[in-house]
């Protein structure tokens, strides 16, 4: 019994001290408007390989491997324009940070050509002192 009462001590000192703390650098420094919207009008504008460039993801890939993700990412929005038309413009809905600060998901208002929208959510990472695309 005795024994139980200490193993169950221990285990919740343990658990209490692998919290993970928040990155004092990102705390509170969520993505911009300016930032998030910039990147994202380069997919709505067909940059396809500065998008891909905006992926952390992808730094370390090489070139064919960087080449298909734009090829792929042209081939997705040319799906989406067949389906909803061509896209207009994105806005910035909301941020969601994660608890560490470190990663959000961020909503974007997608506006279309013919009058629709929609809600894209885009994950981006805090990296090197600026938040990246994941």
């Amino acid at each position: 019994m005795n024994k139980n009462i200490i193993l169950s001590a221990c285990v919740g000192i343990m658990c209490c001290g692998c919290t993970a703390s928040p990155d004092k650098s990102a705390v509170g420094n969520e993505p911009q408007k300016e930032d998030v919207e910039r990147i994202y009008n380069l997919y709505l504008t067909g940059q396809y390989e500065a998008y891909v460039n905006e992926m952390l993801s992808c730094d370390n890939m090489p070139d064919f491997y960087r080449r298909q993700m734009a090829d792929l990412h042209k081939q997705h929005a040319y799906e989406r324009q067949e389906k909803k038309g061509h896209a207009i413009k994105a806005t910035l809905e909301r941020v969601d940070l994660t608890t560490t600060g470190k990663q959000a998901d961020v909503f974007l208002r997608v506006f279309y050509h013919n009058q629709t929208h929609e809600l894209v959510m885009i994950s981006m990472i805090y990296h090197a002192g600026r938040w990246r695309l994941k």
